[in-house]
């Protein structure tokens, strides 16, 4: 990468490591005592050792939080949260990331002589962060066979008495990133667009406080009984590895009964599974958990609504006798027939109350049937008729033969007043009226006679329709 350019462009060195410590390995630093080119055998002697005892040459694994998007370092830079994922999502980052060449190293280096592989103590393999890109989270090896890399794995592995840390190891960040003039939270904004990543370090001092991983050492034990020179502890290590062995044995000997116990814990487990299965089976069968939980929903409303109806036994009484209902409703026809039938009927019963009331309508049928029994009526008209003329005549005889007056003159008159009901002259009157009889008085004009009588014409008229 040429820098000359990135600094010409505006570009410069980001770094989140804080009070930068004085110590910082360069091959060009006078700090040290001697150059590190000329103390690398010295510094590789129990690397070297050190890695035939580690695993896949990683002497331990340096994992946990590493950055912080969306705040301000103690260097007075603010990293925004849309800078980390455009970082995270840059194709450069994720190849280093992937192919292993994201080399990290002790402190920053100062000079660009000092980022040389040699001069490596650890490989970023992964970068990520939280949902909320409230932290950022990463994940490194720290590699045997190099200096640097054996030194952060002593101070990482370092601890007291009581298993603590002796030395608490950070990581920093190190990029070339272009400040704007933007200011937030009391820091520098850094273009997000414009922040190319290297690498990250470890630190001492960092940036963020917050970026503060935990140091997992993947050597084995047995390392730790050796000299860093000299294998004086050999036969420290063979009695170890014996009393390892008895330990061993009897630990087989407990996995195997464990192991036992575990098989008949499976042969439940697979029961329980299966059992488990079937049931899963006929939930599915039902509908998905969704479909279900609506049916449920639905199923519980009308439950209710049943509930409002009554208890179970009350709404099963009810439906018997529904049923029951039902059925007789049935022997009457379809329900459209007894609709019809029940329209007429009104209609019949309308007809029915403009002719009277039920009782007189029985009264008339009563009068009907007793009429009934004499004959048709046109039979009983003519009899009626009949008599009539006989009654005319037999009493025209009477009061003729009586009153000594000629029966076709009582004939007449009785003709003449035969629908006059309601005139209050007395026979007798009227025939001493009569045209025929001028002259001849039969009774004083009190309607006094010999043989009294104050039956009108009209009266005796109707008697006699009646007795007909």
């Amino acid at each position: 990468m040429d820098y000359s350019q990135l600094i010409s462009e505006g570009y410069e060195l980001v770094e989140d490591q804080f009070d930068l410590t004085p110590a910082v390995f360069t091959s060009q630093s006078q700090v040290l005592t001697t150059k590190i080119d000329e103390a690398l055998d010295d510094i590789l002697t129990p690397s070297r050792m050190k890695s035939k005892m580690s695993l896949n040459n990683v002497l331990g694994v340096i994992d946990g939080p590493y950055f912080v998007p969306g705040a301000t370092s103690r260097n007075k830079k603010h990293y925004t949260k849309q800078l980390w994922k455009n970082c995270l999502a840059n194709e450069s980052v994720v190849t280093r990331l992937n192919s292993g060449l994201m080399l990290g190293t002790l402190l920053h280096p100062r000079e660009k002589q000092d980022e040389h592989p040699r001069l490596a103590s650890h490989v970023t393999k992964k970068l990520w962060c939280n949902e909320d890109y409230s932290m950022g989270f990463g994940k490194s090896y720290v590699l045997s066979g190099l200096p640097v890399g054996s030194i952060v794995h002593a101070f990482g592995s370092a601890c007291d008495e009581e298993g603590k840390p002796l030395t608490q190891l950070f990581t920093s960040s190190r990029a070339w990133a272009k400040p704007t003039n933007e200011e937030i939270k009391g820091g520098k904004v850094l273009d997000p667009n414009k922040y190319i990543l290297e690498a990250f370090d470890v630190v001492f001092s960092p940036g963020f406080l917050e970026a503060h991983p935990t140091y997992q050492q993947a050597v084995n034990e047995a390392y730790d009984l050796y000299s860093t020179k000299e294998f004086t502890g050999y036969s420290k290590v063979h009695e170890s590895l014996e009393s390892k062995i008895t330990e061993d044995s009897m630990t087989i000997e407990e996995l195997q009964k464990e192991n036992e116990e575990l098989k008949k814990l499976n042969g439940q487990l697979s029961a329980v599974m299966e059992d488990y299965k079937g049931r899963i089976t006929t939930y599915e069968g039902l509908g998905t958990p969704e479909e279900c939980t609506i049916a449920m929903t639905m199923a519980k409303e009308s439950l209710d609504q049943y509930i409002v109806l009554g208890s179970p036994t009350k709404i099963q009484e009810s439906l018997e006798e529904l049923t029951s209902i039902s059925e007789s409703l049935d022997e009457l026809g379809s329900l459209e027939q007894v609709r019809e039938a029940l329209q007429t009927s009104k209609s019949v019963i309308q007809m029915y109350r403009v002719l009277g009331t039920p009782v007189e309508l029985q009264e008339v049928q009563e009068s009907y049937n007793a009429y009934r029994d004499y004959g048709t009526a046109e039979e009983v008209g003519a009899a009626l008729t009949l008599a009539h003329k006989q009654v005319v005549q037999r009493t025209t005889e009477s009061f003729a033969k009586q009153y000594n007056f000629k029966i076709e003159t009582v004939a007449k008159i009785m003709e003449e007043n035969d629908n006059d009901s309601d005139k209050t002259k007395s026979f007798l009157t009227l025939m001493n009226e009569s045209k025929e009889d001028k002259g001849f008085k039969v009774v004083n004009e009190d309607h006094t006679t010999t043989r009294k009588s104050s039956m009108s014409a009209g009266f005796i008229t109707n008697m006699a329709k009646r007795l007909a």
